[in-house]
């Protein structure tokens, strides 16, 4: 046979290998099948996000990379509810992502600017997703992990889960997945994500709390764990300063409020075990200096006498007054809070005098009203030549119910002295 006449030939058996490849690659099914799903529910929290949040459901690849398709809705209520209807996926896989105002349970209120939360859901094994702060922080370790190509996309978020529990010293190995847990709900999982997301919060703005998040989740990204000694201390910091009854009490009515029931699960044991359990670093702890601007600072002397000196503008060579000042002190860091009563046996001849950084209440008790500045008020002590004044200082940080600091303090002027007795101090007249 000619050359020319075997290529003809050669050439046709391609071009009939290649049809019939084709018709089998026809038949085959394809390995990503359309996927409809009638409808993607659930509840956007914080607190619950208000009415009228956007949120977008966008498909994803199995390497969690977007395809292009997207669906749009907006929250129908101040529960955080919504629903997404009849979604036409290639891909099993979804992120949700939402951004709007949200209630803080810290405060009581409504946030006064948007946050954004997202969340990674399968939706072939369930449409109700819920998009929470466990979701959000999980999101770029999953996404990680998926790179790597050795973990599914279960595996992957079970691992992700586990990781961020371990950084707030929380160990349960049955917990529920993130996108189902919802803080209006009863149970044990569900209390773990309100300490979470309450100790998140803290005294943050909104801003301050997305600077947070972003900042765990990449630290978080490449190996699981915290290990910015800042974010440690930034965590430990709000969980000791959080008031869980307030909490509580907030979420409770808020959900009152709307027309709801809902029973709060005991959050408060996870939030104290991280305060008890935790290696962390506290760095907002109350400071008392040894001396302000009117003399020795009485929250930090260790004395229980007091020595008045004679009142300098009293010209007599008998002079039974005696009068002088002395500090009530204290730098508070952001988010703390200080309360000081002053228990008097006798209140006259001891006031305190206005300022600035403390609220005087009832002539008798402070509490700080600067933070991360020198708090200093002024106490004015005179005493009348034998005179003893006898004072019980009380100190309270940080919302105590019971005094952290009991001072009993004596006033006593300084030629009125019984022979042999111990004296602590001797502050010096501003007269």
């Amino acid at each position: 046979m000619h050359k020319p006449a075997r290529y003809l030939v050669a050439l046709g058996l391609l071009s009939q290998l290649f049809i019939a490849c084709k018709k089998d690659d026809e038949q085959q099914p394809s390995t990503e099948q359309p996927l409809t799903v009638a409808e993607v529910n659930g509840y956007v929290q914080k607190g619950p996000f208000v009415i009228g949040t956007n949120i977008s459901v966008s498909e994803l690849d199995k390497g969690l990379a977007q395809t292009g398709k997207s669906f749009n809705a907006n929250i129908k209520d101040d529960q955080g509810a919504f629903s997404i209807k009849n979604l036409k996926l290639t891909s099993k896989y979804v992120e949700l992502r939402a951004s709007g105002f949200y209630f803080n349970e810290v405060t009581g209120k409504l946030s006064t600017s948007p946050l954004t939360l997202s969340a990674l859901a399968d939706v072939s094994s369930t449409t109700s997703v819920n998009v929470n702060m466990l979701t959000h922080l999980e999101k770029g370790r999953v996404e990680y992990l998926m790179s790597k190509g050795k973990h599914s996309f279960e595996e992957a978020k079970k691992q992700a889960q586990k990781e961020i529990l371990t950084i707030f010293n929380i160990n349960k190995g049955d917990i529920t997945s993130s996108e189902q847990l919802n803080i209006a709900q009863t149970g044990e999982d569900n209390a773990i994500l309100l300490a979470l997301s309450a100790i998140l919060q803290g005294t943050r703005t909104e801003s301050e709390l997305s600077e947070l998040l972003s900042k765990i989740s990449l630290d978080i990204q490449e190996d699981g764990t915290l290990d910015n000694t800042s974010l440690q201390s930034a965590l430990i910091n709000e969980a000791t300063l959080l008031k869980t009854d307030v909490v509580k009490a907030n979420v409770t009515k808020r959900y009152a409020d709307l027309g709801l029931t809902v029973t709060v699960g005991n959050f408060q044991k996870y939030v104290q075990d991280f305060v008890n359990k935790s290696a962390y670093t506290f760095t907002k702890k109350i400071q008392y200096p040894p001396t302000g601007q009117y003399g020795v600072n009485l929250l930090t002397s260790t004395a229980d006498t007091i020595r008045i000196p004679k009142r300098s503008d009293y010209k007599r060579f008998f002079n039974p007054y005696h009068k002088g000042s002395l500090s009530i002190a204290a730098l508070a860091p952001a988010g703390t809070k200080l309360r000081v009563k002053l228990n008097l046996q006798d209140t006259y001849g001891i006031a305190v005098k206005t300022s600035n950084t403390w609220k005087v209440i009832n002539g008798n008790e402070l509490e700080i009203t600067q933070a991360d500045a020198l708090a200093d008020a002024e106490l004015e002590v005179e005493t009348w030549n034998k005179e003893l004044k006898k004072v019980r200082l009380e100190v309270y940080e940080n919302g105590a119910l019971q005094p952290t600091m009991v001072k009993n303090l004596v006033f006593v002027g300084d030629n009125s002295l019984i022979a042999g007795e111990k004296i602590s101090m001797i502050i010096h007249g501003t007269c």
